[in-house]
């Protein structure tokens, strides 16, 4: 009987995201994806890029962002990878926030050098609001600077 139950709800599923309207959903959306886009339709989302579109709510925290991108790197990798191959699911991402903080890039500058100004975004539980990113923002990787002695650099 829960096999039945289970095929059952996997045929409603399916059929609900082949409707139009949940096209931006992903193959295999999670319950923060949908989330996600009902925020969004509702005016209380936006998208930002990270060589990648994303969809954040208006009270989304950096924690909330960083997770986010986690997911969508994983299944970025688990999507193209082939069968048998190790995925992104095999990344420390403990490891990757260590040595790794998201800046946003507040402008490009036009004169001499092209340089790009960032802001890090270091606080987990700011909103990302506040943290300055807005629709349409480009966020970035950057590396922890460090001493030699392994502690971060202050800067």
């Amino acid at each position: 009987m829960p096999d039945e139950e289970l095929s059952a709800t996997q045929k409603v599923l399916e059929s609900m995201l082949a409707d139009p309207l949940l096209n931006d959903l992903p193959k295999n959306p999670t319950l923060e994806d949908v989330d996600a886009l009902l925020a969004l339709e509702q005016g209380d989302g936006f998208r930002v890029t990270v060589e990648r579109e994303l969809i954040l709510t208006q009270s989304s925290t950096l924690r909330d962002l960083k997770r986010l991108v986690r997911t969508t790197f994983i299944r970025a990798a688990s999507t193209s990878a082939s069968p048998g191959t190790e995925t992104a699911r095999s990344i420390s991402w403990r490891s990757v926030w260590k040595r790794h903080k998201l800046a946003l890039i507040l402008d490009r500058n036009s004169g001499v050098g092209n340089g790009i100004r960032l802001k890090k975004l270091e606080n987990d539980e700011e909103r990302v609001f506040e943290a300055g990113v807005r629709p349409g923002s480009r966020l970035k990787f950057v590396k922890v600077l460090r001493n030699r002695k392994g502690r971060r650099a202050q800067r």
